[in-house]
């Protein structure tokens, strides 16, 4: 059953009348950056599991003002969402410092350098802006999931990225496309 109707709309009706939600999974709907607008003002104090898969609808300028309103968010997946970019990783990791679980298959938009954004500024964000320290990811983050997202960075991006995850000690799947705490 696909969801391609539900809206903006929706998103807003949702959160006049569902207050208290901490997981919302709103996965191939066409919810765009006035729901995200919505949704962030609603639940974004209490969200922990967010889920925006197969959802074409919304920026990544959107995006970024609704991870800003979740603090607690635990839990964010996107896949094959045109929205998510290496730049809204980044923002992600920097200002969810409860992140521990992130999935970004197939997003075009993403390398893996946004990967790297992501996981630098969320272990910054854990130790409370120190730098992230050297080993392994610091702070609750402890899977990404990024199948498609290392066949479409570029060569020399690839090498570096298992270096990178190596010093690290980060154990890093290209087959599953998974980058996980050792």
């Amino acid at each position: 059953m696909s969801l391609r109707s539900v809206g903006d709309a929706f998103a807003s009706e949702l959160a006049a009348h569902c207050p208290l939600l901490s997981r919302l999974e709103l996965s191939d709907t066409a919810v765009g950056d006035e729901g995200l607008a919505a949704l962030a003002a609603a639940f974004g104090p209490r969200l922990r599991y967010l889920a925006l898969n197969y959802s074409p609808g919304w920026s990544g300028a959107a995006l970024a003002r609704l991870v800003g309103a979740c603090p607690v968010l635990e839990s964010f997946s996107a896949v094959r969402s045109p929205g998510v970019s290496d730049d809204a990783l980044g923002t992600l990791g920097a200002l969810c410092p409860r992140l521990v679980a992130v999935c970004v298959d197939r997003c075009r938009r993403v390398t893996l350098d946004g990967v790297m954004r992501l996981v630098n500024a969320a272990s910054s964000a854990a130790d409370g802006g120190g730098g992230g320290g050297g080993g392994g990811f610091v702070g609750p983050l402890r899977r990404v999931q990024l199948a498609g997202v290392y066949a479409q960075s570029p060569p020399g991006q690839q090498l570096f990225f298992g270096h990178w995850a190596a010093a690290r000690d980060l154990r890093w799947d290209a087959r599953r496309g998974a980058l996980t705490a050792a």
